[in-house]
């Protein structure tokens, strides 16, 4: 990729989430309890809410909201919002598919414990050419990708247990326990409902 399809990467990487700030779902995200399925319906929106944010950089960054809608649809068209299948989905939303959902897989959510790093290159494998692009798949999964985490693991200073990759080598087992709160000027979080 050129610089530009580089950097419009970057972009949709650092705004694809910007929708869940949205009042009506940033205190989803806070409670501890399951989500119900009205939450669910709220959560799912946040894609549609992060386009519409972003929607007047379109003169600028013609790719960002456009990415920012796609990120959660499937290689196979069973995404959302609008079901888009293959190589329909924008390039940078189906790349970051696949490093969100790591991402998601390898730490805590309030509706899913973290998993091991193990685990989310099985099940980021499990979903080549259904989740998503095969061919990115390969590429997230290669060794300079696994390389990469295994090193920022190492870096992070933790005890951790290693497990082994596709090709052999070892890659860790945990990842760096990186937690981001919302808070008010006060510093404590906001009731739900406010």
């Amino acid at each position: 990729m050129d610089e530009r399809a580089c950097a419009s990467v970057e972009r949709v990487a650092l705004f694809h989430d910007i929708g869940k700030i949205h009042e009506a779902i940033t205190d989803i995200f806070h409670e501890s309890s399951k989500l119900t399925p009205a939450e669910r319906r709220a959560v799912m929106t946040h894609p549609q809410r992060g386009a519409d944010v972003l929607a007047p950089l379109a003169p600028f960054y013609p790719e960002l909201a456009k990415g920012v809608l796609s990120h959660h649809e499937r290689w196979d068209g069973s995404g959302y919002p609008r079901h888009l299948k293959g190589k329909r989905i924008p390039l940078e939303a189906r790349i970051i598919a696949i490093p969100d959902t790591f991402d998601a897989i390898t730490n805590s959510r309030r509706y899913s414990e973290a998993r091991s790093v193990a685990e989310a290159v099985r099940l980021i494998d499990c979903g080549r050419g259904t989740q998503f692009e095969p061919e990115l798949v390969d590429l997230f999964l290669s060794p300079p990708i696994l390389d990469a985490i295994e090193k920022a693991r190492a870096e992070s200073n933790r005890p951790h247990s290693r497990h082994h990759r596709r090709d052999g080598k070892k890659i860790d087992e945990d990842v760096p326990d990186i937690k981001f709160r919302w808070r008010t000027s006060g510093g404590a979080r906001q009731p739900r409902g406010r």
